[in-house]
């Protein structure tokens, strides 16, 4: 296997379990309240290296009281932090969890939005073929959007596979994307996220994201399962069926499994039920959790 390099937000969840949203003006009690590391790219990070591969992981952390416990949870998880330390806050999401495992998320991305693409110049040192350089997070991060798409390409020359999950854009126009795709190997996104290339019809919107030049396009569509599209090629795997517990990043876990998928050489569709199998593990609990490597191995032996 080739190296990993993972680059974005990073920051602390505060997952407040409720049964309803309190209406204006007024309170309701938490069945828990937790606290958990977060961010797209360090629950990629932290996922990947649960299942086993020592991914590298690029952001930047402030220097309050949260920082230790995040580099701490990152080191526990098999991840190398390699993280620019600046003053003042790192960054923060209150997710309210609902019973039914809907969430709605308030966020400020504090020390990851310094995260610049000259940050990044260790990996372009480092990258070689086979590597894989992975981002989280971009269109919340305007520091490192800018010049990203110069990171990319350079990175891509050195025979990397570039991987992009979309993320949240508050603004919905992931702005500057059309002139990064074609330096992207692969991305990952949502069923939201794809509608806006096509006006809501499947295949027009997997053509408007190919076309854009990225060879290899992953959806996850929550309950229905996920899809991989490549060259006119799509192959569709449905997801398992769990009690639901945590949804808060399914996503960030799926794509992690199916990294590892990639990684193993595994099929497509091999990839989309590792990654179904491995979400639906995670979304019956809480936290950034994976099975077991040894359940991992067996339902390995079994595709």
């Amino acid at each position: 296997m080739g190296r990993v390099f993972v680059l974005g937000d990073l920051n602390v969840d505060m997952l407040c379990h409720v049964k309803a949203m309190p209406a204006r003006g007024g309170e309701v009690h938490a069945d828990s309240i937790r606290f958990s590391i977060g961010g797209n790219a360090a629950n990629f990070a932290v996922a990947l290296g649960r299942l086993g591969v020592r991914p590298e992981f690029y952001s930047c952390i402030g220097d309050d009281f949260s920082s230790d416990f995040l580099r701490r949870e990152l080191k526990s998880s098999g991840v190398k932090p390699v993280l620019r330390e600046v003053p003042g806050s790192s960054g923060y999401t209150v997710a309210f969890v609902l019973r039914s495992g809907n969430r709605r998320f308030v966020s400020n991305k504090g020390a990851s939005g310094l995260l610049k693409a000259q940050d990044l110049k260790p990996i372009l040192e480092g990258v070689r073929p086979g590597d894989i350089v992975y981002t989280g997070g971009l269109f919340h991060l305007p520091g490192l959007a800018r010049g990203f798409a110069g990171f990319a390409r350079a990175a891509r020359k050195r025979g990397a596979t570039l991987m992009l999950d979309f993320s949240f854009d508050e603004t919905g126009c992931f702005s500057g994307f059309e002139g990064l795709a074609r330096h992207l190997d692969m991305v990952f996104m949502n069923e939201s996220e794809l509608k806006r290339f096509g006006r809501g019809d499947l295949r027009k919107s997997l053509g408007g994201v190919s076309g854009l030049g990225i060879r290899d396009v992953i959806v996850k569509l929550g309950s229905r399962g996920s899809l991989f599209y490549t060259n006119g090629m799509l192959k569709k795997e449905p997801a398992r069926r769990v009690k639901v517990l945590d949804t808060t990043g399914a996503g960030d876990v799926f794509n992690a499994a199916f990294v590892y998928g990639f990684m193993s050489g595994l099929l497509p569709e091999q990839c989309l039920r590792l990654g179904n199998w491995v979400a639906a593990w995670k979304v019956a609990r809480t936290g950034i959790t994976v099975p077991p490597r040894e359940g991992i191995s067996d339902f390995l032996r079994k595709l």
